[in-house]
């Protein structure tokens, strides 16, 4: 599998990332804002999410193997570091992108 140890470690740098991103953001905006910053931090995810999805629209350029590395890697650090909708969410979509893949990947092999 060439190449799905850097989807994985990017996954996981990208998860990592974003979960220190997360703790600041609602501690801070928390402390700072109460109520409202808890929504502000929710809405923080979401841009987050939108980032991982427009992420997503270079992965056309991503081999197989690579985003299958990076899914691998959702699932096996991203269920401990996203609230349990992000990372649904997240698995559904790349979910999505690779079967869309390797369905590309089998129409040009017949």
């Amino acid at each position: 599998m060439e190449h799905a140890e850097h989807g994985f470690t990017k996954a996981v740098m990208s998860l990592v990332s974003g979960f220190i991103l997360s703790i600041v953001v609602s501690s801070v905006f928390s402390s700072v804002m109460g109520n409202t910053g808890k929504t502000f931090a929710v809405l923080v995810n979401l841009f987050s999410i939108t980032v991982g999805i427009v992420q997503l629209e270079r992965a056309k350029y991503w081999g197989l193997f690579y985003s299958l590395g990076y899914f691998l890697g959702l699932i096996a650090i991203g269920q401990y570091l996203m609230e349990s909708w992000e990372w649904f969410l997240y698995c559904l979509i790349i979910g999505f992108y690779i079967s869309q893949k390797v369905v590309r990947k089998a129409r040009t092999l017949c």
